[in-house]
Parts: C-alpha cells; structure tokens; sequence
C-alpha cells in the first residue's frame, strides 16, 4: 500500500508537469468535446485542461470503480475531477449505479453504451481449412497474454488449422512472439490498427476475437 501511494504520488506530479503543454494542444485542435475513459493522473489532466478552456468533457465509466485491486488510489485521486466534467456516463445502467455509490461526485450518471455496428460475417482470406481467432488489445498481463498464449500453444497441438492474428502492443509483446515462436507460421503480429477502417480490416482477417482479460468492463 505504501509503495502504491507512493508510486501514485509521483505519476500524478509527473502527469501535473504537463498540463501546460496538453492545455495548448487542446487549444490548438479546438474539438468539441473531449471523450476520458481512463482514470489515471494523465486524464485528470486532461479534465482540468478542458475545463480550463471550457470545452466539455466527457468522463465515460467503462470498468468496475475500484477494481481491478491496486487502482483504489488512482480512483480516489481521479473522482476529485468529476465535477469538472460536464457529463459523467457508465457502459450499463448496473455500472451506473456502482459508480454513484463508489465515486460520488454531485453529477447524475447517465448511460451511454458502446455501439454495435456491421462487420464482416465472413473472413476475407477464407482458405477454407483453418480457424483464426483474432486477438485485439492490450499486451499486458490484466489482459490475460500470458494465458491466451497457453491456450494457443495447446489448441495448435491438437490441431494445426489454429491460427492467431495479433493487433497489440505492450509489455507483453516479447513474451508474445517468445512463446509463438514454438508454435511456427500460425501466429501473426499485425501491428496496432488505427481508427474504424483498420479494425474492420482486422475482424475481417478472423474466425472468432478472443477477450481473455482478467477483468473488463
């Protein structure tokens, strides 16, 4: 806990030294609106920032306040900024009720959804004789890296028509193409894709998107 605080402490003071240089970027791109889903010190920045300059922001609640375990701090510190929020939203009415309980901050939370939309029933490269599933997040350990490589690793074993397309970046990488390496041509690292287009160009390179996250939304 003390190490956490600590640690908390010295990423806030860091995110602190840019408000300066984030304020003057928000003006220089003028947006209509700002849109956080992260609660850490960088986002709080942002807030004051867009507040500042009197651009509405829109905090947007998409996992469970508090959890996963170790992020009581960054909470604590980030609800400290929700009144400058013109709105504050959650994914479903149930987190909406968890976040006015867990970080009270005067504003009424609203619903706000992620919005479906039309993919590629169908993969592109159909060859007919394989099944690609498609990994796109992440590559971090809360992500579940380590264990979707497992589950890879075993899945090839037993049939060589797995494959697994990889759109990530992180600390996990490494260990990524380490454990892929076993297993031969039938991992792909595909890079980060950028905006809707690359995403719909992603899903429609695979069968099936696996979500292996120790905790989401």
């Amino acid at each position: 806990r003390l190490i956490r605080g600590g640690g908390r402490r010295v990423s806030g003071g860091v995110a602190e030294r840019y408000y300066a240089r984030c304020r003057e970027e928000i003006a220089r791109r003028s947006p209509d609106l700002i849109h956080v889903l992260t609660p850490d010190p960088a986002s709080r920045v942002f807030i004051k920032a867009g507040h500042d300059l009197g651009v509405p922001v829109l905090y947007q609640e998409v996992g469970i306040p508090f959890h996963p375990p170790g992020y009581e701090s960054y909470y604590g510190d980030f609800t400290t900024a929700l009144p400058l929020c013109a709105e504050v939203a959650a994914l479903s009415p149930a987190l909406a009720e968890m976040c006015r309980a867990a970080a009270p901050s005067g504003k009424q939370v609203s619903v706000l959804p992620v919005m479906a939309e039309e993919f590629p029933t169908r993969r592109v490269e159909d060859d007919g004789g394989s099944v690609v599933f498609g990994f796109a997040a992440r590559a971090e350990t809360l992500k579940g890296v380590t264990e979707l490589m497992e589950a890879f690793g075993l899945a090839g074993r037993r049939d060589e028509g797995v494959r697994l397309y990889a759109a990530c970046a992180g600390s996990k990488l490494g260990e990524m193409f380490e454990r892929a390496c076993e297993y031969g041509p039938s991992f792909r690292h595909l890079g980060v894709y950028d905006g809707p287009e690359g995403r719909t160009d992603f899903l429609g390179r695979i069968d099936v998107l696996v979500l292996p996250s120790h905790t989401e939304g």
